[in-house]
């Protein structure tokens, strides 16, 4: 029973709930109406998994997978996504052989269990569980008697595969060259082709035009966003070398024109030029009421140059109008 109670906390969380509302839209889209008439998510989710079993089980298996991500970014790159791809188990079996590849240099991999799912946006999401190398876990048996269990515990690599806009995100440990390597391989197994080089190279997102006097964040009216300020940026010269970066914080409640005006502020102090800096990452606080909510939810995020960012780990819903913003700033570098 603690097992079960576990996994209703997990998916009593926001990305539980969005899980699992959308496991039974898919697999039981007409028990929607009798889920929906209980007022507390705990009533929601103790009646799935008395009466649909199946759904409660998924959900709870995506709710863990995204909240081993929690924390992560994601990396994004363009693919040439083809226009009739179809997902099928030969498409998931070669890309397990090609992540045991990737790690078999590292005595770690030996075994791949990747599930894939369609969320409700239509960005497909494969997670890939891999062996880690050999730990032991020190574990009390039921007579209260402590016992070593040694084993292999599994870490999970996340692809998110956007058709519509093209893009592919990776969220896994390691650097640069682990997530190309990760790339490479997704691209020769799902869309069986190589990556392409200058849609692969092409930054993500782009930044500098921040710096721009008079910069506006305008939003769609349908997002239904109350108001928009930024957490901080953080710049660095292009030439000069003795300074790696500079970083502004803005404290809660600062408005865009405060904040571009200590921005103007801190240019100045330092004789800076907009057009001599780049621009490394941004963060932005949106305030938010997506249509099914009846209160205003925070969305904080942060982009970093060239391709990376933390989106992908907030629920669906707001993660839609934060993708949403970024293209109409700009700042999707499609």
């Amino acid at each position: 029973m603690q097992i079960v109670l576990q996994k209703i906390f997990t998916l009593s969380q926001e990305f539980g709930m969005t899980a699992l509302m959308e496991t039974i839209r898919e697999r039981h889209p007409h028990r929607i109406g009798e889920f929906d008439r209980f007022e507390h998510r705990n009533d929601q989710i103790v009646w799935a998994w008395l009466n649909l079993p199946d759904a409660f089980e998924q959900a709870e298996f995506l709710a863990v997978a995204e909240a081993a991500l929690s924390g992560r970014f994601w990396k994004r790159s363009y693919v040439d996504v083809p226009d009739d791809l179809q997902i099928d188990g030969q498409r998931i079996e070669a890309l397990q052989d090609e992540l045991r590849q990737v790690y078999s240099a590292q005595l770690r991999g030996r075994h791949c269990h990747i599930e894939h799912h369609q969320r409700e946006s239509g960005v497909d999401y494969f997670c890939a569980y891999l062996d880690n190398w050999p730990d032991q876990l020190m574990l009390f048996r039921e007579n209260g008697q402590l016992s070593p269990l040694s084993g292999h515990c599994a870490f999970t690599n996340v692809f998110s595969l956007d058709r519509h806009h093209g893009t592919l995100e990776v969220a896994a440990r390691g650097g640069r060259v682990i997530h190309e390597q990760l790339k490479d391989s997704f691209c020769r197994a799902v869309l069986v082709k190589p990556a392409n080089p200058s849609f692969a190279e092409t930054p993500a997102y782009r930044l500098d035009h921040l710096l721009t006097e008079g910069f506006q964040l305008p939003t769609a009216s349908e997002d239904r966003v109350s108001s928009v300020r930024l957490t901080h940026i953080r710049f660095a010269p292009r030439c000069v070398k003795n300074v790696r970066y500079e970083e502004i914080g803005f404290a809660q409640g600062t408005d865009l024109n405060a904040a571009e005006q200590q921005l103007r502020e801190r240019l100045a102090e330092r004789a800076f030029e907009p057009k001599g800096l780049r621009v490394l990452s941004v963060g932005f606080n949106l305030m938010v009421r997506p249509l099914g909510r009846l209160r205003v939810s925070p969305l904080t995020f942060s982009v970093h140059a060239p391709n990376t960012c933390n989106l992908k780990e907030k629920a669906d819903d707001l993660r839609v109008v934060g993708e949403r913003c970024l293209r109409m700033w700009g700042i999707c570098n499609a």
